[in-house]
């Protein structure tokens, strides 16, 4: 591999790792996982509609998700639940920003699978952080995992900052 593209795949690497999170060991998130499990996750729209027998909850207008990791907002949420009541699929749409301490998403839709911990994000996806940015049509994230995929037509904007300077 050429010195341009291991320094390529290098800038690569740190801002997907930025932007998705430290790799942390599971006995180091244990405890934050604890105190982040007391949270509540709250829920606000302007209408809500449950069926238990199709198993979906269907929030909205203006639909607001907070808990103690992040901020979702969106036009809809739509929950699709197991035979147990347990969630399976999140699905928003409609102007959908996902906001965390460091960094922020913006995309047309944001589907989660719970099971998996995958996040899809299409329409227009867009997650920055600082300065740094990445866009395609379509970007996948592996929660817990600092794994993404962005394709097609991925564009990645690094600016030079304290963890990148030495790579340029």
């Amino acid at each position: 591999m050429s010195s341009g593209n291991s320094r390529t795949a290098l800038l690569v690497g740190v801002l997907a790792l930025g932007l998705l999170g430290p790799a942390r060991s599971q006995e180091a998130a244990a405890p934050e996982a604890e105190a982040l499990a007391e949270e509540p996750t709250v829920i606000t729209s302007e209408k809500l509609t449950f069926d238990q027998a199709e198993g979906y909850a269907l929030f909205e207008e203006n639909v607001v998700v907070k808990d103690a990791r992040m901020t979702l907002t969106a036009d809809r949420l739509r929950v699709m639940f197991d035979k147990e009541g347990k969630a399976e699929t999140i699905e928003a749409t409609g102007n959908v920003h996902i906001v965390q301490p460091e960094r922020e998403s913006r995309s047309g839709v944001a589907l989660y699978e719970v099971a998996s911990g995958r996040i899809v994000l299409s329409d227009e996806p867009r997650i920055t952080q600082g300065l740094h940015s990445i866009t395609a049509e379509r970007i996948t994230i592996w929660r817990n995992q600092s794994r993404m995929i962005a394709y097609p037509k991925p564009v990645l904007r690094i600016f030079p900052d304290e963890r990148t300077r030495d790579l340029f």
